[in-house]
């Protein structure tokens, strides 16, 4: 693409040019970096292994539970056990996802869209975070 030739054009309307291609410009660099982190966001996942294995889970990247595995040997530890493995690991799988997404927010854009985006991302996971408590009692279970 040829530039423009601006000979003859007075010189305050060529500033005027040049400082509305340079917010076009700096538009178009934003909407780059937010592309990259929607991108980052829609494929990053969480996932987590209970210590002897009887629990896998992946959550989404918006903190949903998509996979949960339980092996024959974790329904054998019985409903309050299995209960709290299955707890710890949908918690292990948040922070994972939580480390994952910091991560690849970062290395997409480590500017103001990225910031922005994993500031809501953070604060949208204190919710399902804070309700996983590894401390508190079982609901349901008698």
């Amino acid at each position: 693409m040829v530039a423009p030739d601006f000979s003859g054009v007075p010189f305050d309307v060529q500033e005027r040019l040049a400082a509305r291609d340079a917010k076009y410009a700096a538009a178009i660099a934003r909407g780059t970096a937010f592309e990259a982190v929607r991108t980052a966001v829609e494929t990053a996942q969480g996932a987590a292994v209970s210590f002897q294995g009887e629990v896998r889970a992946t959550v989404s990247s918006r903190g949903l539970l998509t996979e949960l595995h339980v092996s024959a040997r974790g329904v054998a530890l019985g409903p309050r056990a299995l209960s709290r493995l299955v707890t710890a690991t949908i918690r292990e799988a948040l922070t994972n996802l939580q480390e994952n997404l910091t991560n690849a927010i970062e290395e997409a854009d480590p500017g103001v869209a990225g910031a922005s985006v994993l500031s809501e991302m953070r604060a949208g996971l204190v919710g399902p975070l804070s309700l996983l408590d590894a401390e508190g009692p079982v609901q349901g279970l008698r």
